[in-house]
């Protein structure tokens, strides 16, 4: 493909200047080289991708340089954009463009790598849900679980993507927003937008934050509700649902792939499978810019000393609103859970790579003592 049949279409999947550079030096760069063409995936299923391209959906696999050359947390995900050499009934991808952004968790391999769970991402939506006016406190304490919601927010936080939370199943109860006053207040600075997929409430408000060219992902527990969004803002329906069991308030996997979604819009949606395993992942060289807890972050700023681990320090401010009632000792406690959960995370991450720098130099010392072997013989 030449740099003149790029269009309006691979504009309309987030084709913005910073890919469209990429791509100018990319095929400059093989002029005489088999042709390639620009996509972004669009689905991942097994090693394989769906990759939206000018040519139509193209099906396509890693080539072998690629699989060998990029680990397992740096190969491509939904997302992102790649260069692909068609072939039927598979074809190959060449190449994955610089991100922009990737939203991260740690693997549940019990590795110290990642798992990309989407990338070139604007903004992320976690999704939880309302419950029946008659279902018990458990299992309105499982839908609307603050302490889990903010792991989801740290997780887009760690990948300096913008979040808010959406309560979905608004047309369960008579008073919805009297039933997520309380959840409201335990997510201080936290936008939290009330919506229904079954009647409409709340979509044109949802839709507003998609405008053309912008990519969402949905995050969030299995029966909230994502993949009923996602038709919803399709209007139409594209995925297959399932609800919350009533009785425990526990979700039922329905999604089992990521998947991007172009909105009639404009916009970009990706739904996402329920996360029964979540720990954010920890970008040590990212300028996240504080801890994601906004208001702890602006208390802790307040602080007479700058050090301070608000324990029993003198003028602390953080546990001056413990003491009086603005900050949730809950909330607190959890927002140091995260940050001990990132600095262990950090440190096995350090450890890898520098066991696999080891690796890497030793391998070199071997090359080149074999190679001064080999000459000496030579002569």
């Amino acid at each position: 493909m030449s740099v003149s049949t790029f269009s309006s279409e691979l504009e309309a999947l987030g084709l913005t200047p910073f890919f469209r550079q990429q791509l100018l030096l990319a095929f400059s760069e093989r002029a005489n080289a088999p042709p390639l063409v620009a996509g972004r995936i669009v689905c991942e299923r097994r090693g394989e991708y769906d990759v939206a391209t000018l040519e139509g959906t193209l099906r396509a696999t890693l080539r072998g340089r690629l699989v060998h050359e990029l680990s397992s947390d740096e190969r491509p995900t939904v997302g992102d954009w790649v260069l692909v050499e068609p072939a039927d009934p598979v074809g190959r991808i060449h190449e994955r463009l610089e991100r922009q952004s990737v939203l991260r968790r740690v693997n549940v391999d019990g590795s110290s790598r990642s798992q990309a769970l989407a990338a070139n991402v604007d903004v992320c939506f976690v999704v939880c849900a309302l419950a029946h006016d008659e279902a018990g406190h458990h299992v309105l304490g499982r839908t609307l679980n603050a302490r889990r919601v903010e792991r989801y927010l740290s997780l887009a936080h760690e990948s300096s993507i913008p979040a808010l939370v959406v309560v979905n199943k608004a047309d369960l109860t008579s008073e919805p927003e009297a039933s997520v006053s309380d959840f409201r207040r335990e997510l201080p600075g936290v936008e939290v937008l009330l919506v229904s997929a079954e009647t409409g409430h709340g979509i044109t408000e949802l839709r507003s934050r998609l405008v053309p060219g912008t990519t969402g992902v949905l995050l969030g527990s299995s029966g909230v509700g994502k993949s009923s969004l996602t038709n919803r803002l399709l209007e139409r329906t594209a995925l297959r649902t399932e609800s919350i069991r009533e009785d425990d308030g526990r979700g039922r996997h329905t999604t089992t792939e990521r998947q991007l979604e172009l909105l009639p819009s404009g916009g970009m949606i990706i739904d996402t499978p329920g996360l029964r395993e979540l720990a954010p992942w920890a970008n040590a060289d990212a300028d996240t810019g504080g801890s994601g807890f906004a208001d702890v972050d602006e208390l802790a700023s307040r602080c007479r000393f700058g050090d301070c681990q608000h324990r029993d320090e003198p003028g602390c401010a953080v546990r001056a609103a413990l003491e009086d009632g603005s900050l949730a000792t809950a909330r607190l406690e959890h927002a140091r859970k995260l940050e001990r959960e990132r600095q262990h995370q950090l440190m096995r991450s350090d450890a890898r790579l520098r066991s696999e720098a080891k690796k890497k130099h030793r391998a070199l010392s071997r090359f080149v003592r074999d190679r001064v072997k080999t000459k000496r013989g030579d002569d």
